[in-house]
């Protein structure tokens, strides 16, 4: 009797043991896996400007044109010494807009000048110019914080150039500066958005991102955001 009952102990501590390994046994790596989805681009709408200013040129008065006639005759009278005040060159890459009396002023129908000698009356006139070239903005390394609450240093390289000459002069101060400093914070904003692991893996969804909201932002201004590179 007492064998059977060993044996019969032994069997009930085996099946114990296999019991115990079965709720130890590992699970497979997969389980475990948490798959992130992309975040959408529509997700973090970019900041809303205001709308730009009207650009369209208006009437000087009364005393706006009195003044306009006594400065034309001035410039009649002192005619020899007046005229080496009276053009200005524009280079082929810039384009220049011209404000008289504080007013924009249109010529041959459009307030935007070309490259070449263009004629200034002294005195009331007052021309702005603005260079077209592509401008190359290196955005320094910031710290930011990821969505992981991991802290990395990140930087971006800005590839922009003005298409409306008028807004980037009248509309914002000044243009390079501005979008640079909105490049910034977009910059944070949107990789605050991704894990550590994210930013590797979707650096081109990440940089059509930011060129897209960058160039909505600045759409006001008159600014073409072309690239946008983290």
């Amino acid at each position: 009797m007492s064998e059977l009952f060993e044996e019969n102990e032994t069997d009930a501590n085996v099946e114990d043991n296999k019991r115990v390994r079965r709720r130890a046994r590992p699970t497979s790596p997969s389980a475990h896996v948490q798959v992130t989805p992309i975040p959408d681009p529509q997700d973090f709408p970019a900041p809303i400007l205001t709308e730009p200013i009207d650009l369209e040129p208006e009437g000087h008065g009364c005393c706006g044109y009195l003044f306009i006639t006594l400065a034309f005759l001035f410039y009649l009278i002192l005619f020899p010494l007046t005229v080496w005040f009276s053009f200005t060159v524009i280079q082929s890459y810039e384009r220049g807009i011209v404000l008289r009396l504080g007013k924009l002023r249109k010529q041959n129908g459009s307030p935007i000048l070309g490259s070449g000698i263009q004629f200034l009356l002294p005195f009331v006139d007052k021309m702005m110019k603005v260079d077209m070239r592509t401008v190359t903005v290196n955005i320094p390394p910031q710290d930011v914080l990821t969505r992981d609450s991991v802290t990395v240093g990140v930087d971006a390289i800005v590839y922009m150039r003005v298409i409306h000459p008028a807004q980037a002069l009248l509309c914002v101060q000044n243009w390079s500066v501005s979008a640079e400093m909105l490049a910034v914070s977009l910059l944070r904003t949107v990789i605050g958005n991704y894990r550590l692991g994210e930013l590797l893996s979707y650096r081109e969804q990440i940089d059509a991102k930011l060129k897209k909201q960058l160039d909505e932002a600045t759409v006001a201004w008159g600014i073409n955001v072309s690239r946008m590179l983290v």
